[in-house]
């Protein structure tokens, strides 16, 4: 009897397991099959009640596989039969931020619709807003705003928002409406440890400073219709940093002198330096000296001999240092 009982209770736990080990099976098969975007597979797998939440170690749903496939059709029908649409993986991705990342206006719409969290973010404080305004997602940006989108979230590392990245990439359309939403144009990059280009040709470990602003990132682009939205919004164009000086200094860094010269226009200090005691001058000579002596080069500080002499004069004309000193060793050239 005791042997009966022994062997019925095996055979009820090998049922178990097998059935067990379908269904892992079959859940596995919905997120394989979304990630090869196999849109009829995945629909046949719903219909026979498979869990449309079902996830791989990492976290990632077939929803995530869906929204990366930027298959809409696919995503509706995950979220019909009941996908969250808030899944984050290890690395704290949502589908919503993967949308963002794909540019996938109609998907980010389909996944807020559904109730996707529009402040949902990485690990690392990246928020969904931010990395919209940085793939220029426009229609995106906007919908998530009108979802309620922090406008001013910032990550952890470098303390950066939405808005400096909109204007890094000179994304003025996504500037436009952050500003226009509340986004805070004089918020600064905090202090931190970076590898960060140094010379023409290497990166070494150098810790910055911060007190970047949307601005200066603005000018290191040198995005002149950005630029003319932070003026336009208030913006002071001598918002500077210890190191990289302000604005103008920037701007004239990367060779963008029809930019220094609006930026001087606007009122930027000619003689602010950054902190090597460089200028917006020595900038503007240094791309004269480049230009006769035949060198262009792209680095950090990348010249580009183009209006590089009205640039000097309007300093000069502006009342700029002509016997600003360098402190610091630099090359205004390669070596």
């Amino acid at each position: 009897m005791k042997q009966e009982f022994i062997g019925w209770l095996f055979r009820l736990v090998l049922i178990s397991l097998l059935v067990f080990t379908a269904r892992v099976s079959a859940d596995a098969s919905l997120v394989e099959s979304a990630k090869l975007n196999d849109y009829a597979s995945v629909k046949a797998l719903l219909e026979n009640g498979v869990d449309a939440n079902s996830s791989n170690a990492d976290g990632s749903t077939a929803l995530h596989w869906a929204v990366l496939r930027n298959n809409g059709e696919m995503v509706d029908s995950l979220i019909s039969a009941g996908a969250n649409p808030n899944p984050a993986n290890e690395y704290g991705a949502t589908p919503l931020w993967l949308a963002c990342n794909n540019k996938s206006d109609e998907i980010v719409q389909q996944l807020l619709n559904a109730g996707a969290d529009p402040n949902a973010s990485l690990w690392s404080g990246e928020s969904q807003l931010m990395k919209c305004s940085l793939t220029g997602a426009t229609n995106a940006v906007l919908v998530l705003l009108k979802a309620g989108a922090y406008v001013d979230a910032v990550e952890s590392v470098q303390g950066q928002s939405a808005l400096m990245w909109a204007a890094a990439k000179g994304h003025s359309d996504i500037v436009r409406l952050l500003i226009d939403n509340g986004a805070d144009i004089s918020l600064k990059t905090i202090a931190t440890a970076d590898k960060l280009p140094h010379s023409c040709n290497t990166c070494e470990w150098k810790k910055s400073s911060g007190g970047f602003t949307p601005l200066l990132f603005a000018a290191r682009s040198g995005d002149i219709a950005t630029t003319r939205l932070f003026m336009e919004a208030g913006a002071d164009p001598n918002e500077s940093t210890l190191e990289h000086g302000n604005s103008l200094v920037i701007a004239a860094a990367g060779g963008y002198y029809d930019l220094a010269l609006f930026l001087l226009q606007m009122g930027a200090d000619p003689d602010s330096s950054d902190d090597t005691g460089l200028t917006a001058l020595h900038h503007a000579v240094g791309g004269g000296l480049a230009l006769l002596n035949g060198v262009i080069y792209d680095g950090v500080y990348r010249i580009q001999p183009e209006n590089n002499l009205e640039l000097a004069r309007a300093l000069l004309e502006a009342g700029a240092n002509v016997n600003a000193q360098i402190w610091q060793d630099h090359l205004l050239g390669p070596d």
